[in-house]
C-alpha cells in the first residue's frame, strides 16, 4: 500500500522560518543555510541566502509537492517583509552593551568582595576529592559551594564567562552576515563594543592578579573607603544618566562637567576614578547633544576629544582648560570662549570658589571676574600650552 502527502500552502515559509531561527537564535549561520539547501535539492549557496533573507519568496505550486520561487516585490509581497539583518544587529549589540554594564558592576561589587577579604577566602574541600585533584588534577567537585560569598564569586565569574561567549557568538554572525550581504551592515558593527571588551579585560586582569585590587589590600581603611565611594558614585552616575543627560545649574558645586558655547552646562558628581568627563561625554553622544555619522568612528571612540575641538570648556572643580585657543597651533580655527561661557565662568567662580579660578594647564590663579574684561589675545596666553 503506498501512502502520498502533499505540501500544505506555507511549507516555503516554514522552512525559512525554521532557517532563520537557526540564525538569529540559535546563532548557527551555517546550520541556517543547510536547512534551505538540504530542504531544496540543488539549491546554489546564493540562492539559498537570497531565500534566508527573503530576497526570494517559496510558494508550493500547484501539483503539491514542488516548490517554486518568486522574487520578492515589495508592494505584491507585503506579508512577506525582507529580514531586516541590520536592526536585527542593532538590537543585539544594544542588548551586549547593556548587559555587559550589569556585569561590570558585578565584576566592581566582587573586586570590592576581594579587597574586603584581603585577597583570601577560606572554603571547605572533601578529602577524597583533593586526593583525586593531586592524582589526576580534576578539580570539578573540589570546592564544596557551601559559603553566600564563594557562590556569588562563582556565579559571577561562570555568569560573565558564558556571557562573553555569547558576545562573540553574536559579533560572528554579524560578521557572517556582513560578508555574505554586501552594504547591509555598518562598518562598525562588526567590532566588538567596547564594554564587551572592557569586561574582558577586567576579567583576565582578575585571574591574573589585579594591580589594582593588590593594591587596595596593601593600603588602609582610607583607601577602603575610596572603593566604597566609588561604586556609590558609579550607582549615583548611573541613576543620573539612566534618563539621558541635562543641563544642570552651575553653581551646585558639581564635581566635574563640559560648559557648551552655548552656555549649557552638563556635570556629575564624583572622583577622578570615576573618569567624569569620560562618562560626560558618552552620555552627551548617547543623546545626540555631539553630532555624529556612521562613517565618523573616531567621534564615537573619543567625543570627548570631540568637545575639546568644538569649543567646549571642560571644568573640574576650579579648574578651567579649554583648548579652543589652541587650536591655531594645528592649523585650525581659533574658537574663542563665548560670552555665554565666559558669563557662567563668572557666575561658577564667584558662587563656588571665592571668585578665584584656575585656568590652563599651568593652573594660573585669576580671579574670575577677568574672563569678561580681557581680550582674546589675553585669554590665549591663560589657557596655552
Amino acid at each position: 500500500m503506498e501512502v502520498g502527502f502533499t505540501l500544505g500552502e506555507g511549507a516555503g515559509q516554514l522552512i525559512v522560518t525554521i532557517a532563520r531561527e537557526h540564525l538569529l537564535y540559535s546563532l548557527n549561520p551555517e546550520k541556517a543555510l543547510r536547512t534551505i539547501k538540504d530542504s531544496l535539492i540543488g539549491c546554489e549557496t546564493q540562492t539559498a541566502l537570497d531565500i534566508l533573507i527573503g530576497k526570494i519568496i517559496l510558494f508550493t505550486d500547484k501539483d503539491g509537492v514542488s516548490l517554486n520561487g518568486v522574487v520578492y516585490h515589495p508592494v505584491i509581497h507585503k506579508e512577506y517583509p525582507l529580514l531586516d539583518i541590520e536592526k536585527w544587529s542593532a538590537e543585539k549589540l544594544l542588548q551586549i552593551i547593556d548587559t555587559a554594564t550589569g556585569w561590570k558592576e558585578s565584576l566592581t561589587e566582587l573586586r570590592n568582595c576581594i579587597i574586603k577579604n584581603r585577597g583570601k577566602f577560606d572554603f571547605t574541600v572533601k578529602y577524597e576529592y583533593l586526593i583525586k585533584y593531586f592524582y589526576d588534577g580534576d578539580a570539578e567537585n573540589l570546592i564544596e559551594i557551601d559559603d553566600d560569598v564563594i557562590s556569588s564569586i562563582k556565579y559571577c565569574i561562570v555568569g560573565i564567562k558564558n556571557f562573553l561567549e555569547e558576545s562573540f557568538r553574536v559579533i560572528s554572525v554579524i560578521e557572517w552576515l556582513y560578508k555574505v550581504y554586501p552594504d547591509y551592515i555598518p562598518d562598525g558593527f562588526t567590532i566588538l563594543p567596547e564594554p564587551v571588551r572592557n569586561l574582558s579585560t577586567e576579567l583576565m586582569e582578575l585571574m591574573t592578579g589585579d594591580e589594582l585590587v593588590e593594591s587596595f589590600i596593601r593600603k588602609n581603611t582610607i583607601q577602603m573607603k575610596m572603593v566604597d565611594d566609588f561604586i556609590k558614585n558609579e550607582r549615583n552616575i548611573k541613576e543620573t544618566l539612566g534618563s539621558g543627560i541635562k543641563p544642570v545649574d552651575i553653581t551646585k558645586g558639581w564635581s566635574a562637567g563640559w560648559l557648551s558655547p552655548t552656555g549649557d552646562y552638563y556635570a556629575l558628581n564624583g572622583s577622578i576614578s570615576n573618569m567624569l568627563h569620560n562618562q560626560i561625554a558618552d552620555a552627551l553622544l548617547m543623546a545626540k547633544i555631539i553630532p555624529i555619522t556612521e562613517n565618523r568612528k573616531d567621534i564615537r571612540e573619543n567625543p570627548d576629544r570631540w568637545l575639546e575641538k568644538n569649543g567646549w570648556v571642560k571644568v573640574h572643580g576650579n579648574h578651567i582648560l579649554y583648548d579652543g585657543y589652541n587650536r591655531i597651533r594645528l592649523n585650525e580655527k581659533l574658537i574663542p570662549l563665548t560670552a555665554q561661557q565666559k558669563e557662567k565662568l563668572i557666575e561658577y567662580g564667584n558662587s563656588c570658589f571665592r571668585g578665584i579660578l584656575q585656568v590652563g594647564y599651568m593652573r594660573e590663579p585669576i580671579p574670575a571676574a577677568r574672563l569678561g574684561n580681557v581680550d582674546d589675545i589675553m585669554l590665549a596666553k591663560y589657557f596655552s600650552f
